[in-house]
């Protein structure tokens, strides 16, 4: 995995060399981390949006974060919270 480190910054080698050692530490956690991300990408999120998983996945819930300064950021926080996607991210199937 760290073959391709060659052509990458400082920063980047330093981001992936914890994310192995993390993957490598708690395997369990970094496989459901991966499945959280997988289904929050079929989500609609803007820039200013955040989706994140209970801390250690220790309880049933997620977090939405989202910069709000004009009306249409409302909107669009609206319509989020309306994507169907949301029963997947929540384990919740219809």
């Amino acid at each position: 995995k760290l073959d391709h480190l060659q052509s990458n910054s400082a920063v980047q080698k330093e981001q992936m060399l914890r994310r192995l050692l993390q993957e490598r530490r708690n395997p369990h956690y970094e496989s459901r981390l991966k499945a959280f991300e997988a289904k929050i990408k079929d989500l609609s999120l803007n820039a200013n949006t955040r989706v994140s998983p209970a801390p250690f996945f220790e309880e049933d819930y997620v977090e939405i974060s989202s910069k709000i300064s004009t009306p249409q950021d409302i909107a669009d926080l609206i319509n989020i919270l309306k994507d169907d996607h949301w029963l997947s991210v929540l384990g919740v199937e219809e």
